[in-house]
């Protein structure tokens, strides 16, 4: 599912919390089936917590610019899905995942750690759905500035934890004749199918999950879910609440898309129209028509315009290796 990168209009959701390597990429290698039962736990846990850091980053990015009382809404419904992806996260863990391996591998406490940092940042994540569901109810009212104090308390601490916890999953090498990771695999998924919000919870996690993160390496194993389930989402519980994943880092099929509400990063041309639409950081393939819409919609002759038009199309024949076989000035761009 992986397509070609390209670079966004506006900033985008791998920042400011970093986003985590993982360890095949690592490793340097594409074929999953030689490594570890440890790695390839470790490396799903990566690729799970990375949903989760690009979703607090689009709060953390989008929320000063949220004004509208719409726009406030839908961007509340977000921030309460982020909160129960991550909640669900650590009480799979908690309550399945690493009891079952520290009995596997016949070592009680082995992944206390991991339990001692979720207590950690316990306090900030209170207090941040305290205020989500404060302003849900009109007993608050939102202010973005607000929630980047909020996630400034814990933000560090929690991707932080999230990162450490990879490595605690790779110190499992040393056990990993002991550890059935088919039973673990099934007894975690079991947890997460059963008890999983499919309104907001799910359709959070899918929406900034990156197909094609690390040159597409995961594609093929990544997410671990029937085709047919992941139509069902992008068909039915996506769209139940579509104005909330406008927020998300990726479209319903998991290509990376601009954060509406983020500012604009700096580019070598500052006379940018709003209405021109630009390629997604991982395109399925290349537009046939290119069209181009002049800083005032409709004088082409403006200042600016030509070189903005060269701009484009170079880099669109960088991108892609070939030129568009159609430029139109005046309209949107056509697939």
């Amino acid at each position: 599912m992986g397509g070609k990168s390209s670079k966004p209009v506006k900033q985008w959701a791998d920042s400011p919390f970093k986003i985590i390597e993982t360890p095949l990429h690592k490793r340097g290698t594409r074929d999953i089936s030689k490594e570890s039962g440890a790695l390839v736990a470790a490396n799903v846990m990566a690729l799970v917590h990375n949903c989760i850091i690009r979703a607090l980053n689009c709060i953390y990015l989008q929320a000063p610019n949220v004004k509208n009382p719409v726009d406030v809404a839908d961007f509340l419904k977000f921030m309460r899905g982020w909160s129960l992806v991550l909640h669900m996260h650590h009480e799979t863990e908690e309550d399945v995942a690493f009891p079952l391996l520290e009995e596997m591998i016949g070592l009680p406490g082995f992944m206390e750690k991991n339990v001692e940092q979720h207590k950690a940042f316990g306090p900030g994540m209170e207090e941040f759905d305290g205020y989500v569901k404060s302003c849900e109810q009109g007993k608050e009212t939102f202010d973005g500035v607000k929630v980047r104090q909020i996630i400034d308390g814990f933000g560090e601490i929690l991707t932080q934890h999230l990162t450490d916890e990879i490595d605690a999953y790779l110190a499992l090498e040393e056990y990993d004749s002991k550890i059935n990771w088919d039973e673990y695999t099934k007894k975690v998924a079991k947890k997460s199918v059963d008890e999983g919000d499919t309104n907001l919870e799910v359709p959070c996690f899918l929406t900034n999950m990156e197909c094609g993160a690390e040159g597409g390496i995961h594609d093929k194993f990544w997410p671990p879910v029937p085709w047919y389930a992941l139509l069902v989402f992008r068909w039915w519980f996506i769209p139940k609440n579509k104005g909330a994943w406008r927020f998300s880092s990726c479209d319903s099929r998991g290509y990376p898309k601009d954060l509406p509400f983020s500012n604009m990063a700096p580019l070598p041309l500052l006379l940018i129209p709003r209405t021109l639409n630009f390629q997604p950081r991982h395109a399925p393939l290349a537009p046939k028509t290119i069209t181009i819409l002049p800083p005032n919609n409709n004088n082409t002759n403006t200042p600016h315009f030509n070189e903005l038009r060269s701009f484009i199309l170079t880099s669109h024949s960088v991108i892609f290796k070939k030129k568009p076989s159609r430029v139109v000035d005046g309209f949107s761009i056509v697939r």
